[in-house]
């Protein structure tokens, strides 16, 4: 009951009936949301390490290639 009331709170469209609700999400500027956000950027994904990953791919620092197999391969890690 708490947890519906705090998101009320910082998402009040998304309390109201939902076959009203048209177009995107608004994020809002609240502590709870911003802290969130951070957690899945930088903790469950390494978005710094993914921009870095693209850009070299870009550059062409970074071959790929397709390799069609049974198993997953193992990459050493650079240090």
């Amino acid at each position: 009951m708490e947890a519906d009331d705090l998101m009320a709170a910082i998402f009040p469209a998304l309390a109201a009936c939902q076959e009203n609700v048209t177009g995107p999400i608004e994020i809002p500027d609240h502590p709870v949301v911003r802290q969130t956000l951070h957690d899945c950027f930088t903790e469950a994904m390494d978005v710094a390490g993914l921009t870095t990953f693209l850009e070299q791919l870009r550059a062409g620092e970074i071959e790929t290639r397709f390799v069609d197999s049974v198993a997953p391969s193992i990459c050493p890690r650079r240090s």
